[in-house]
């Protein structure tokens, strides 16, 4: 069934419906306008999969656009540039730390290098801020770097998933991720995950007090 936030029980179905249709043109349009003239695909939703001698799992991903062009320099013959573009929705932006610490981008780099033989000049991500009652949707974009010490780490991080599903050991999400949440978790909405805490998670996203405002300890928080 579909499960609605706690906004979107207050103003109802419709209206809840009507609002994600907005957001949706609204992204959609700064997409259009903002991002879709700078991209030159090579190629888009490429499947890629990489045999892990070794290990009881491969590797396997899907390249949103893996771009390929030619840069004229006026000196010496056109260079060859290949990058990796990935798209996001987002309702604030991260900013460039998002990208750069990003281990998406580099598995999506190092299958690039280990199929094709050469590195991928940088990787962007394609923002899309979702709209406000005070602006409007808009596009951001930041482009990062991977090198081989980068897929090093990836590598070891790789062994240690295996270990790891092997064992069945797997670790709770940190309670600060955004996907450990009742809007984002069906497991945290039912109430089934017996490592989400509902009560914690309301004191977390209750809002800031305005201005000449306070807000008094619940009872709660009282005898935490």
């Amino acid at each position: 069934p579909i499960l609605l936030s706690e906004e979107e029980s207050g103003m109802g179905l419709q209206k809840a419906r009507d609002t994600a249709q907005d957001v949706t043109i609204g992204l959609s349009l700064a997409h259009h306008y903002e991002v879709a003239p700078k991209i030159r695909p090579k190629s888009v939703e490429r499947k890629w999969v990489l045999e892990a001698e070794g290990f009881a799992f491969d590797m396997a991903g899907t390249i949103d656009i893996d771009e390929e062009y030619l840069m004229s320099r006026e000196v010496s013959m056109p260079q060859l540039i290949s990058r990796i573009r990935d798209t996001k929705t987002r309702s604030r932006n991260l900013g460039q730390r998002e990208v750069d610490a990003s281990e998406q981008y580099t598995f999506y780099a190092m299958a690039k290098y280990l199929i094709e033989g050469r590195m991928p000049e940088a990787v962007i991500q394609d923002n899309l801020i979702k709209p406000t009652k005070s602006r409007s949707a808009y596009a951001i974009s930041y482009e990062s770097k991977r090198t081989e010490l980068d897929f090093e780490v990836a590598r070891r991080r790789f062994a240690k998933a295996c270990d790891i599903i092997q064992k069945g050991a797997f670790t709770p999400a940190n309670p600060s991720d955004w996907w450990c949440s009742k809007e984002y978790c069906g497991f945290a909405a039912n109430g089934s995950c017996p490592f989400f805490n509902s009560k914690r998670s309301e004191m977390i996203t209750k809002p800031e007090p305005k201005k000449g405002e306070r807000h008094e300890p619940t009872k709660q928080n009282a005898n935490t």
